[in-house]
């Protein structure tokens, strides 16, 4: 391995360090988060697309994606239930990859620091994934309950607001939306603190906050930039589908509507290759809040400093034996 690739984990990092560095270990380990991209997450979002295309529902699907006042048409076949049900099969199969492409995330980083720092396979990443997938799983549906819970306190307390006049409104609202944040932002790290330091719910927690105290304007300004960065980047991907949307209601404008089964197709696959784009795109901030996460250890506990120390020690050790002998 080139020496230059390599990528030292545990280590202090700025700002700009988190950010670059997340780019250098995607780069150096792209070939094998793109196999296991291929073979999980493909097939799982073309099924739906295809059951899609095979039903109906296609048109009125992507027409929830499409540019504003570009219209594509309704299907009048088309009942509003069976559209729900779509949408929220959708929904299922999302969150579902969701979970794929953090997992891959999540075993990239774990195999690579059992590695010592250097590139790992698309089998070690499997087996990381089929290993944590309970673990996260749990980790996700509290992290759901705490965000369902936030959002009925939300509720509760702008209809007390609603109570008190308009300015209590917009404060109490303005108070839960930064309430809202600040808790997204302290648990982000969550599910990861719980599959690589394998700790329980109650500690997994404590131990975020423990991490984020005094870092969470670094935390939350890592996620602002690395999201934007995929949302600009994934306008890329979304350029072909959006180009399909424009001709298609233009072609309805003009009273010449594009053939439904063609429509279908091109439209099936522009929306496909948009919504792989943007999916596999995320890995990206996953990767940089984890790729925060050693930054934020070494500040608090120090372990990369703590073990030089150790080696120095056991070096100053050795010396002075050797030169006892003379």
């Amino acid at each position: 391995m080139n020496s230059q690739k390599q990528l030292i984990l545990n280590q202090r990092r700025d700002f700009g360090d988190v950010i670059g560095d997340t780019a250098s270990f995607l780069k150096i380990n792209f070939k094998p988060i793109v196999g296991v991209f291929l073979t999980f997450v493909v097939p799982l979002l073309l099924v739906p697309l295809l059951l899609l295309m095979a039903t109906g529902v296609l048109t009125d699907f992507m027409a929830q994606f499409a540019l504003p006042g570009v219209g594509l048409g309704e299907n009048p076949d088309v009942a509003a239930f069976g559209f729900v049900i779509a949408m929220l099969g959708f929904v299922l199969i999302y969150f579902v990859a969701y979970m794929i492409l953090n997992l891959t995330v999540f075993g990239a980083f774990l195999a690579y620091e059992e590695n010592g720092n250097l590139e790992v396979t698309a089998s070690q990443i499997k087996e990381k994934m089929k290993m944590y997938f309970g673990n996260y799983f749990v980790s996700l549906v509290i992290l759901i309950l705490i965000l369902i819970v936030l959002y009925i306190l939300a509720i509760v307390i702008v209809m007390i607001g609603t109570q008190l006049g308009v300015a209590a409104i917009v404060i109490t609202s303005f108070a839960m939306i930064c309430l809202y944040i600040w808790v997204f932002i302290v648990i982000t790290n969550f599910s990861w603190i719980r599959i690589r330091e394998d700790v329980g719910i109650g500690p997994g927690i404590e131990r975020s906050f423990a991490l984020i105290k005094n870092n969470w304007w670094s935390m939350f300004g890592i996620l602002f930039v690395a999201s934007m960065a995929a949302s600009i980047c994934s306008y890329v991907f979304s350029i072909p589908f959006y180009i399909f949307t424009f001709m298609a209601g233009a072609s309805a404008a003009d009273g010449v509507g594009m053939d439904t089964g063609m429509m279908a197709i091109v439209g099936g696959l522009s929306f496909f290759v948009y919504l792989l784009g943007s999916i596999f795109l995320q890995q990206y901030v996953t990767a940089c809040s984890v790729m925060k996460y050693y930054d934020l250890v070494e500040q608090r506990d120090g372990s990369s400093v703590a073990m030089q120390i150790d080696q120095l020690g056991e070096t100053t050790d050795s010396f002075f034996e050797n030169e006892g002998e003379y």
